[in-house]
């Protein structure tokens, strides 16, 4: 026996149906400052000052800032995200361009979506200090830098223009810094890297060498002046 759905049920299924292909909610939670719109015609919710309860007290904020921005927040705790893999933040108006890419594996990039260290950044970083590991305690096999002098010698300060954008630059040539001091040549990645701070240590030995060559020669000069009263 075939089943006979009524005439009105029809009808009241069509009309829902074009309801909810295009409704908008206004107001939906109802207060002085609590505010959520709607929009499925254009595919677009808007919250204002939305508080969403979860488990225990706990509270995700959705609140308005100035010139009408918002931000997420996870009361009294950090805010987790939970993935297997990694996070991309996109720029929506600049095809295939990440701002803040990171990787499932810990790996950090800025202005580039293949990180090839913990961190690493494609333009100017800028920072009140900057700190190194360096205690004592960390540390075995300690000696000075022998020969200084020579191996400061042998690098070669450059001028040179990025390809990238043309801009004019100086610094150091990391495949010749390689032969002098691999120790501080990267090449994690498509490219090599120097670790420029590094080169303070061998900077300072030849400092100190010229230094000592200098009092030498003071001291003789002074023996052959008094030589020569």
């Amino acid at each position: 026996m075939k089943k006979i759905i009524p005439i009105f049920t029809i009808i009241l299924m069509i009309s829902f149906s074009a309801f909810v292909s295009s409704f908008s909610i206004s107001n939906f939670l109802q207060g002085p400052t609590n505010y959520v719109k709607i929009d499925s015609a254009n595919s677009k919710t808007t919250f204002n000052n939305l508080d969403l309860v979860l488990s225990q007290g706990k509270k995700i904020d959705f609140n308005s800032l100035d010139q009408g921005k918002y931000y997420i927040r996870k009361a009294e705790e950090n805010f987790d995200f939970v993935s297997n893999g990694g996070f991309q933040f996109k720029n929506a108006g600049v095809a295939g361009v990440n701002r803040l890419t990171i990787l499932a594996d810990g790996k950090v990039g800025i202005g580039t979506d293949t990180p090839g260290a913990k961190l690493q950044v494609n333009g100017d970083i800028k920072a009140n200090a900057f700190y190194y590991n360096s205690d004592l305690r960390l540390k075995t096999n300690i000696s000075v830098i022998e020969n200084p002098i020579d191996k400061i010698m042998q690098l070669e300060g450059v001028e040179f223009n990025w390809k990238e954008n043309g801009e004019k630059s100086i610094g150091l040539i990391a495949q010749e810094v390689e032969k002098v001091f691999p120790e501080i040549v990267s090449s994690s990645g498509e490219y090599k890297s120097v670790g420029y701070a590094n080169l303070v240590a061998p900077l300072i030995e030849a400092v100190k060498y010229q230094q000592k060559e200098i009092k030498d020669l003071e001291e003789r000069i002074k023996l052959l002046e008094e030589k020569l009263k």
